[in-house]
């Protein structure tokens, strides 16, 4: 595409206002463009809200891989597994799971992760950027602690590990050790593996950060302000939003309002296969004892974040439902999985459940870059359970794209332009 960000200041609006889209507000005000951006609810008040808050450059593996097809087959007869899959009579949900099977094989899973593992490269770097530029936010850097009761699935992990690019070594914790590494263990799982790359941080209080300094830094942002049209410019370009009951003229737009992405991208042509993964947490006052790291309870696919006032359970991934509402027995599900890993943990005062969707296409990729057919309209979605890790490095991305910068090699693989065939 042209060098859109050359010259005098130009506008962008960015539409969304979850983590990706205050990320990529926060570079491209950097980089000196003028920003407005526009969020339906509450900025940070969507899938951002209730998430574990993880950099997890460890877990980013693509969902579709070998064996997932088989595990998923498996779990569809249990309604409290970790994989819900509600197929319905909806074609297009058919047609969507039928692509992702086809990118459940070794080829498809290796070369997303490279790419992935590239645009997570310097996301340690990135984070304390912001905190130097002046976001305030909670953070923890104890690393990341993985459970598992099967010594030979920490072996698996080690093994996947070792095939990410940029990641330091991670170290097998033997089940004789794990009580002194994470005293609410009891000895009880067979091994652990300790990431120490990984973070976390509070995402509400992140998303917060984020927003004051847009606001002090003069970036205006407007909650509480649906998108409703696209205006376009001879077909090839759009030349504003409207939304709010006012016109918001531009010269160039960033998407990145998860999975509300795709109705918007349609009306300029554009198909991105994006689907709301439905995830739940609950999150605790207090626990005892302290948990000293980010837990990740592994055949159960549930997490755990301590933040500095209460610990959130996270987990399930139900596909093929835009019910926001949580249902309660995927949640009562999801809690029984702490008290299988963390015998000694006790954990009290749970707010009530909390449940949002993770946009997610078929290949397990973000999709992040300029609409074909009207270059002047950049994606940024689709990041699935990485929305946390990946939002400054998408920022950065998507203001190298609208400046006109070289791209990295793996940019033409989170492209939009994939699905245009």
């Amino acid at each position: 595409m042209g060098r859109v960000g050359t010259g005098s200041t130009r506008a962008v609006v960015v539409v969304g206002g979850g983590v990706i889209g205050l990320c990529c507000a926060y570079s491209l005000h950097r980089r000196g463009f003028e920003v407005i951006l526009v969020e339906a609810g509450r900025p940070g008040g969507g899938a951002s809200a209730g998430n574990g808050g993880w950099v997890c450059p460890s877990l980013s593996a693509p969902v579709p891989g070998p064996g997932v097809l088989a595990t998923a087959a498996k779990w569809m007869l249990d309604p409290g597994s970790p994989l819900l899959v509600r197929p319905g009579w909806d074609p297009s949900f058919w047609g969507w799971l039928i692509a992702f099977g086809r990118h459940c094989n070794r080829r498809d899973h290796d070369r997303g992760m490279g790419a992935v593992a590239a645009l997570a490269s310097a996301v340690t770097q990135q984070f304390h950027r912001l905190q130097e530029a002046g976001v305030v936010f909670e953070a923890h850097h104890q690393g990341l602690l993985l459970l598992f009761m099967s010594r030979r699935a920490a072996e698996e992990e080690m093994a996947l590990l070792r095939r990410i690019p940029h990641l330091p070594p991670a170290a097998l914790i033997e089940r004789g050790d794990l009580s002194q590494a994470e005293p609410a263990t009891g000895g009880l799982p067979a091994a652990g593996v300790l990431a120490p790359v990984d973070f976390h941080v509070r995402p509400e209080a992140f998303a917060a950060g984020l927003s004051r300094w847009l606001e002090q830094a003069g970036v205006t942002v407007l909650p509480e302000t649906r998108v409703v049209a696209l205006e376009t410019r001879g077909g090839r370009a759009v030349a504003a939003v409207l939304a709010g009951g006012g016109t918001l003229p531009a010269d160039a737009f960033v998407l990145a309002a998860g999975v509300e992405t795709a109705r918007l991208s349609s009306r300029l042509g554009a198909r991105i296969p994006l689907r709301g993964g439905k995830g739940y947490s609950v999150t605790f006052a207090r626990s005892s004892p302290p948990l000293r790291h980010a837990i990740y309870l592994s055949e159960a696919r549930v997490a755990v974040s301590p933040f500095r006032e209460g610990v959130r359970v996270l987990g399930t991934m139900e596909l093929g439902t835009d019910a926001v509402a949580p249902n309660p027995g995927r949640v009562a599900a999801m809690l029984r999985a702490p008290t299988r890993y963390l015998p000694q943990l006790t954990l009290a005062e749970p707010s009530p459940p909390w449940s949002g969707l993770r946009p997610m296409v078929p290949d397990g990729l973000p999709v992040i870059g300029p609409l074909r057919r009207v270059p002047n309209v950049i994606a940024a979605t689709g990041h699935a359970m990485l929305g946390v890790t990946l939002a400054p490095a998408t920022g950065e991305l998507v203001a190298d794209i609208l400046a006109g910068d070289p791209l990295p090699s793996f940019a033409s693989a989170l492209s939009p332009a994939r699905f245009s065939s």
